[in-house]
């Protein structure tokens, strides 16, 4: 993901509610009580077992993990149910069609549409089938609010762009101060959209910084946020918010609605001066923080990840650090009442690399702190939160 370091922003309207009923106080599970299965994924020489882009995708007859490969400039498609990889989908990366920076993400609606997005930039944007033939490029007007034309998308597996009726969604970091509290306000939209049929950009104003971060220096890792579409609204997950925005993709309509850890003592404090690199990886790292936020299609449930504090910290710094913690899950219900909190180990699981599938969540033991970590295989085990009910 491109972070320009202590850069960027988001706005709301609509009809705001908050929704703090039916939530439920569970003991925290250990996580080996869900586990349903284990599967492998072979890896061959070109391909980093970091997995740093996925998407999953059902085709009735077959699941299939997609995956962004930047050592060989492709989308690779893997069978979940062999494990093995069974197409190299390649992008050009040279000529006038070519993603000539470096690609940021992807997004595989079906086997005639799969679009992939170069870094910093919207405009160039490719529009491939399965045979990797392109047969479009996205040419967008100039923002006249961006700089030198740069759009900061995220167009990551847990801030995905995506394609939805004939319009692709992005979510973007600007590229001003972030730690100049006077810009930290909700007059800067965190979301656009690009209309197919008009070539047009739009900025989306239903997303914009929380009233709690408005007006305050924050570290700059609190302010990375994760969003995902349920096929009706946008949900959003902030570091500091111990409850997820709801927004309604029709109405713009906006809820908030309380899903915090059990045992979430934070008590928020800005800087009151800029702080220094130091200042910012400790109190990322050594404090509760609410991460990814997942929709499992296929039992109507929502997961939301916590971090939990980093103990006996000692000058680590956030980026590397951030996947070394503990983490737990709580799972919600469709209405977002909490009906358990799911305890992981540390060290083991990239979770920016899960994905929800059939079976349940999908976790990759691809942490690169993990003892049994594998170079020419991942193994991926399945959670099913359901199973003990």
């Amino acid at each position: 993901m491109s972070i320009f370091k202590k850069y960027f922003f988001i706005v709301l309207y609509g009809m705001i509610l908050f929704s703090c009923s039916n939530i439920k106080s569970e003991n925290i599970i250990d996580s080996d009580s869900y586990l349903v299965r284990t599967i492998n994924l072979a890896l061959d020489d070109s391909t980093s077992n970091e997995l740093l882009r996925v998407q999953f995708h059902q085709e009735p007859e077959n699941d299939f993990l997609y995956v962004l490969n930047k050592i060989t400039n492709s989308i690779d498609e893997y069978d979940l149910n062999s494990g093995e990889m069974k197409k190299r989908i390649h992008f050009p990366v040279d000529g006038p069609n070519g993603i000539t920076t470096i690609a940021q993400g992807f997004h595989y609606h079906n086997k005639d549409t799969l679009f992939v997005f170069p870094q910093g930039r919207i405009n160039g944007t490719l529009i491939l089938n399965r045979e990797g033939e392109v047969k479009n490029v996205i040419k967008t007007p100039a923002l006249e609010t961006e700089k030198f034309g740069v759009i900061n998308h995220i167009s990551t597996s847990t801030n995905p762009s995506f394609y939805f009726k004939n319009k692709v969604f992005f979510s973007r970091y600007p590229l001003f101060d972030m730690q100049n509290p006077s810009n930290i306000n909700q007059s800067y939209p965190l979301g656009i959209e690009y209309d197919l049929n008009s070539n047009k950009l739009f900025m989306d104003s239903s997303l914009v910084y929380p009233e709690t971060y408005r007006d305050e220096i924050w570290s700059t890792y609190d302010m990375i946020f994760f969003r995902l579409f349920d096929g009706n609204s946008f949900v959003y997950s902030w570091p500091l918010l111990d409850h997820l925005i709801k927004v309604d993709f029709a109405t713009k309509n906006i809820e908030k609605h309380l899903v915090k850890n059990s045992i979430d003592k934070n008590k928020l404090k800005a800087f009151s001066t800029v702080p220094t690199d130091k200042m910012e990886h400790e109190v990322s790292l050594t404090n509760l923080r609410y991460g990814e936020v997942f929709y499992d299609k296929f039992r109507e449930l929502y997961y939301r990840v916590v971090y939990q504090p980093l103990k006996n910290y000692s000058n680590e710094i956030y980026p590397t650090y951030r996947q070394a913690r503990k983490f737990s899950i709580l799972v919600l219900d469709k209405d977002f009442n909490m009906l358990k909190e799911i305890s992981f180990p540390d060290k083991k699981y990239l979770i920016y690399n899960a994905f929800v599938g059939p079976e349940g969540l999908y976790l990759p033991r691809n942490n690169p702190f993990w003892v049994n970590l594998h170079e020419d295989s991942i193994e991926i085990d399945i959670f099913e939160f359901i199973s003990n009910e």
